[in-house]
């Protein structure tokens, strides 16, 4: 039975877009015969503070519908730039050091980008399972903040973008949730002499019959 492993900073209880889309997907995929775990952070999304019954507590290691899922402590934060990067990092530190200990190797890692740095993760993740990782792309990062605004055009935003296209590469491939942030993938990839790696349309879901 084929493991896979799905590594998301965001994850029910909490509400939003990628918690439902990615807890769906992976009940899914049980349903099909996956054995699915979720690595994730305390649930603290969109107060910016970790529920109560969290707050506090270490690494905790719960069933769900598709396998296991390890939720590791992290800086919370709701503004602030540098705030939220102690955010994202503190997440991506604790993800690496307790899911090998935690978690059983998976077939396959399958990482949610935004956050764009949870890449370091996956890398990380990949290098000590020795298994493959493809990175989700559900919202163009940071080409979007550089279209609304957020980020200027410079040498920041140069960087960013080369770290994402290192991901990319690093990857077994790449998925997407809109044929638009497909093409603009491609694009890049063929820009940059990196159109080997795969690309993938994965459209949001339901199940007609709930």
């Amino acid at each position: 039975m084929k493991r896979l492993c799905i590594l998301t900073q965001y994850f029910p209880p909490e509400m939003g877009a990628p918690q439902a889309r990615l807890s769906e997907l992976g009940t899914l995929l049980s349903r099909r015969g996956w054995l699915v775990d979720v690595i994730t952070a305390h649930p603290n999304y969109p107060q910016g503070k970790v529920f109560p019954e969290y707050a506090g507590r270490g690494p905790v290691l719960e069933s769900w519908a598709g396998g296991d899922l390890l939720r590791v402590p992290l800086y919370t934060a709701k503004t602030g730039t540098l705030k939220r990067l102690a955010c994202y990092g503190t997440f991506l530190l604790n993800a690496q050091r307790f899911a090998p200990k935690l978690l059983e190797r998976p077939d396959l890692l399958w990482v949610e980008s935004p956050p764009l740095f949870i890449g370091w993760a996956a890398m990380s993740l990949s290098r000590k399972w020795k298994c493959p990782y493809v990175m989700n792309i559900s919202d163009l990062w940071p080409e979007s903040a550089v279209r609304m605004g957020m980020l200027k055009e410079g040498l920041i935003s140069n960087t960013l973008e080369g770290l994402e296209l290192d991901f990319y590469r690093r990857a077994a491939g790449v998925t997407g949730q809109s044929l638009g942030i497909i093409d603009s993938i491609e694009t890049r990839l063929r820009q940059h002499s990196l159109s080997s790696t795969p690309t993938a349309l994965i459209t949001n879901g339901v199940d007609p019959q709930r």
